[in-house]
């Protein structure tokens, strides 16, 4: 058994050693599968990457140069060399206005003008809109490229453009006519409430802010529409509206324009309200009001309307 056993291992060995030879294959060493495949020489692997490196270099380059190092919003202004700012044709003193040397004056202006001196570029004021809601169309047409004109922020406006962050918040206010509250007045009802729920017409300058505040907040009143604030004052003393509303700032401008101004009229200021002036920008300018945030927050201004009349108060009210 042992002896056909060891013949079985014999015959196996040597069927292998007769047929592993004519297959390409030692018996004694079995070169691995990998070499079947011809090895590539180092110097053509080499070369290859080579090659393609250039040619990743060569479109990285291209791409870089194609592409710009600042933003679009901010590399208009720095090829135009100049920011364009759009106000009303009318002057809105202490905000913007131009003195008898044609010289621009006002808190606007001063903080526009610090704000071209930090990106480096001139500053040019755009004076054609008739009204505020003009000055906010120009920059959504890209005729400029912010409104800085004690512009108020509201709702309708803020889906048209992009806001910079309030840098003044003043309060709503009306100045009434004496006379026209003296009828509406009554001594079983607070003083208070009767200027809530006023009755007639109110006067608002057309196409500004307050045409949109009037009609939220003074529901049981007409709202009535003039060309500018001095009309709409005018109109208040003769007694054509009861009330003409606008923002603190501008109601006692009235009166410490003119002393005698308080016989005819009342002020009235809306604590629970604000009219919150910021700068506006087209609606994908972001790197623009970020850097209108940041000088804005530097300047740490703190400004209410008081603070505002005394700063300018030698201008606004010559004697």
């Amino acid at each position: 058994m042992l002896f056909k056993n060891k013949i079985k291992q014999f015959s196996v060995i040597i069927w292998f050693s007769l047929v592993m030879p004519m297959l390409g294959f030692s018996a004694t060493h079995a070169a691995p599968a990998t070499s079947i495949t011809p090895p590539v020489s180092a110097s053509v692997t080499g070369k290859n990457l080579s090659v393609e490196q250039k040619n990743l270099q060569s479109s990285t380059e291209r791409l870089r140069t194609s592409v710009p190092i600042l933003p679009p919003d901010i590399q208009r202004i720095l090829d135009r060399g100049n920011l364009l700012v759009s106000m009303p044709k009318k002057d809105n003193p202490p905000f913007f206005a131009v003195d008898e040397k044609g010289q621009y004056w006002g808190l606007d202006v001063e903080l526009a003008r610090g704000f071209a001196a930090q990106l480096g570029v001139g500053l040019v004021f755009v004076r054609d809109a008739d009204s505020y809601n003009e000055a906010v169309d120009e920059v959504v047409q890209r005729k400029t490229d912010l409104a800085w004109c004690k512009l108020s922020r509201t709702f309708e406006r803020a889906m048209r453009v992009r806001y910079s962050n309030p840098y003044v918040v003043l309060r709503q206010a009306l100045l009434i006519n004496r006379l026209a509250l003296a009828k509406q007045t009554r001594n079983d009802v607070p003083i208070e409430e009767t200027v809530q729920k006023l009755k007639g017409n109110i006067g608002v300058i057309t196409k500004s802010a307050y045409e949109e505040y009037a009609g939220k907040y003074f529901r049981h009143a007409k709202v009535i529409s003039y060309e500018n604030w001095d009309k709409v004052v005018f109109a208040t003393a003769k007694g054509e509206v009861v009330a003409a509303y606008r923002d603190e700032l501008e109601v006692k401008k009235v009166i410490k324009g003119s002393p005698e101004a308080s016989l005819t009229f009342k002020t009235a200021v809306i604590s629970d309200t604000s009219d919150d002036l910021a700068v506006a920008v087209a609606w994908d300018s972001t790197t623009l009001v970020a850097l209108l945030n940041i000088y804005l927050e530097n300047q740490k201004l703190n400004l209410n309307a008081d603070k505002i009349l005394d700063k300018y108060s030698s201008l606004l009210f010559k004697k």
